[in-house]
C-alpha cells in the first residue's frame, strides 16, 4: 500500500484515492467482455427509450464544464462510468442522426422510432475518465456514427484516421465543456485500450 501511494503522489499527485482506485482497477483489472456487453446494451435500450420520447430537439450542446457523476458497481462487483441516456440522445440531434465521419454514408431506419440509425460513441473513451476533472459522457465528446464507422474506430487498421477528423472537428468544443486533451494523448488512449483486445 505504501507503495502504490508512493506512486500515486509521483505520478498522479492531483488524484484522490477514489479516483486512483479507478485508475488501478481500469489499467490492472480484467478485462470483463461480458459486463461491457452488458452495459453498453442497457445503454443502448434506454438510449432508444429517450428517443421514442424526445423526437424534436429541444437541448443543443452543453458547451460548458459538467461534473462527474459517481462510479457505479456493475453486476460482476467493477467499476464503470454510468452514461447519461439524455447527453446521447442530444448527440444524435444534433448530428441530424448522421455519419459525423461522413454524412453521406447510408444508415438503415429504426424500427422502434423511424429516425436513421446511427450509433454513440465516446471520443475520449470513458475509461479514461479519471484522467480529467469534469465528465466526459456529454454531447460535445459523443459522436454519432454509422454502425461500419463504429466498428472502423473500434477495430479498424485506419482507425487514426477517423479519430483526427472527429477530434479536429471537435476540440474547440471539448475545450469549452473543460476538456482539453491533444491528439497524441488520445491516439495514445486508444491504442492502450487495443492492448487489452
Amino acid at each position: 500500500q505504501k507503495e502504490l501511494i508512493a506512486y500515486r503522489n509521483q505520478h498522479f499527485p492531483q488524484m484522490d484515492n477514489h479516483d486512483y482506485m479507478s485508475f488501478l482497477y481500469t489499467e490492472f483489472g480484467r478485462y470483463n467482455v461480458s459486463q461491457t456487453k452488458e452495459i453498453n446494451e442497457d445503454a443502448d435500450n434506454q438510449l432508444n427509450k429517450k428517443l421514442l420520447k424526445e423526437k424534436e430537439p429541444t437541448e443543443e450542446y452543453v458547451t460548458k464544464p459538467v461534473e462527474k457523476a459517481n462510479l457505479k458497481k456493475g453486476g460482476e462487483g467493477g467499476l464503470y462510468y454510468p452514461r447519461d441516456p439524455k447527453m446521447a440522445a442530444i448527440a444524435l440531434r444534433n448530428a441530424g442522426h448522421k455519419c459525423e465521419y461522413n454524412t453521406s454514408h447510408e444508415c438503415f431506419i429504426r424500427r422502434s422510432t423511424a429516425i436513421p440509425y446511427t450509433e454513440v460513441h465516446h471520443l475520449i473513451p470513458l475509461e479514461y475518465h479519471y484522467k480529467f476533472e469534469k465528465s466526459l459522457d456529454i454531447p460535445e465528446n459523443i459522436v454519432s456514427l454509422c454502425s461500419n464507422c463504429h466498428n472502423e474506430i473500434h477495430y479498424g487498421r485506419d482507425a487514426d484516421k477517423l479519430i483526427e477528423q472527429l477530434f479536429n472537428e471537435r476540440k474547440d468544443k471539448l475545450h469549452a465543456a473543460g476538456i482539453d486533451v491533444t491528439l497524441d494523448e488520445l491516439l495514445e488512449m486508444y491504442h492502450r485500450i487495443g492492448e487489452h483486445k
